[in-house]
């Protein structure tokens, strides 16, 4: 089930805390709710239910469905009886008749539902190629937010829906894994529309660490902070902000800079894009980058490369041992030469895939999103 407009919203409902008071934490989970990572579906968010002892609510696309909404509740009782189905949202219902046909559907075989939200272009997100547009695009998205938390307040039974939340069960079974070690003492990462893919866990556990984070943004024109030891370029949308990018005279010198001092530069994704030569946009006209990296990334002829990865560093003097990640980008690597390999890398299925990322000195990356070592 893809990631849905409900549970989007619902953290940032009015009604439900996500602060640091942890009054609660609702955990969104991603594509089927039994599709995990491997050929044993191990790491779905059914299995995560399970180790972590918390209800499920099942958000579903009703569009064009009537009775048939039932099934999907029906199929995970059956497939996991372990999980604790706390009952159903349904999105996208287009009448009075439709929600009728519905909700009978569900009562018959005693599924409860939890609410619905009426299809309406005013509850739509636009989306692009990796997802949807990020809410920092969008001027009108407090305004959306709003409206649709009024909404949901009508028509979604958000009391039962807390009374329903439980502790979390710490698992006493789960493979440990460990950080990634900090980058440096003083860390420069790039953050705006550009670079806006990150893992908040990383920052965390490199500040735990005594590491200094010094946010930038390239397409303000800025450079990192010239005491920074360490630059990070995370992933994000560096495609659709060429012309800016290539133009940013301080953000380049900046970087010239910090590779002059031997400041560690590392690049992920969309940030690794950046490193290289250039960057083709759609019409297939190219980008000058920095050129750090003796690669050439194209968004012109696009494929999907998605999927959770297994690293191995391969020898270089900036990354060791084994690390989980994933893969998802649509632009291809077109050049790349006279630089080192980065992974050893593996999909989830255990298959062996081409060596990823490029080392050239102190710059290094690849198109991996690392999440954490491993000590598989």
């Amino acid at each position: 089930m893809k990631p849905d407009l409900v549970s989007h919203l619902a953290n940032n409902s009015s009604r439900v805390d996500t602060s640091a008071s942890n009054e609660l934490m609702l955990i969104e989970g991603a594509m089927g709710i039994l599709d995990g990572g491997g050929k044993d579906g191990r790491g779905s968010v059914a299995d995560l239910a399970e180790m972590l002892s918390v209800p499920i609510i099942l958000v579903i696309d009703a569009s064009k469905q009537f009775h048939s909404v039932a099934l999907a509740p029906m199929g995970l009782v059956k497939a996991r009886p372990k999980i604790n189905l706390l009952g159903v949202i349904l999105n996208n219902i287009g009448s009075s008749r439709h929600l009728s046909g519905a909700r009978e559907s569900l009562d018959s075989y005693g599924i409860e539902l939890l609410g619905w939200l009426p299809k309406s272009p005013e509850f739509k997100i636009p989306e692009r190629h990796l997802g949807l547009v990020l809410p920092e695009e969008n001027p009108e998205m407090e305004e959306f937010i709003e409206r649709i938390s009024v909404k949901m307040d009508q028509l979604v039974h958000v009391d039962t829906i807390l009374k329903g939340a439980m502790e979390i069960t710490k698992p006493n079974d789960v493979n440990p894994k460990v950080g990634i070690d900090p980058l440096g003492q003083n860390i420069a990462i790039a953050k705006d529309k550009a670079f806006a893919f990150i893992y908040s866990h990383l920052i965390v556990y490199w500040q735990e660490r005594g590491a200094n984070i010094l946010p930038f943004s390239p397409l303000a024109d800025e450079g990192p902070d010239a005491e920074a030891d360490a630059v990070f370029l995370p992933g994000g949308y560096p495609e659709i902000h060429l012309p800016q990018l290539a133009g940013k005279s301080k953000f380049i010198s900046g970087m010239n800079k910090a590779r002059e001092r031997s400041a560690l530069i590392y690049g992920e994704c969309g940030g690794f894009m950046v490193l290289g030569d250039a960057i083709r946009d759609s019409k297939g006209k190219s980008h000058r980058m920095l050129g750090f990296l003796n690669h050439v990334t194209s968004y012109q002829k696009t494929s999907l490369h998605l999927g959770y990865r297994r690293f191995e560093a391969l020898p270089n003097p900036h990354f060791r041992g084994k690390f989980c990640g994933h893969e998802f980008h649509y632009t291809n690597l077109e050049v790349a030469g006279g630089s080192k390999g980065l992974f050893k890398v593996e999909d989830s299925f255990g298959n062996r895939l081409p060596d990823a990322g490029l080392v050239d000195g102190n710059v290094f990356g690849s198109y991996q999103h690392l999440i954490c070592a491993s000590q598989d």
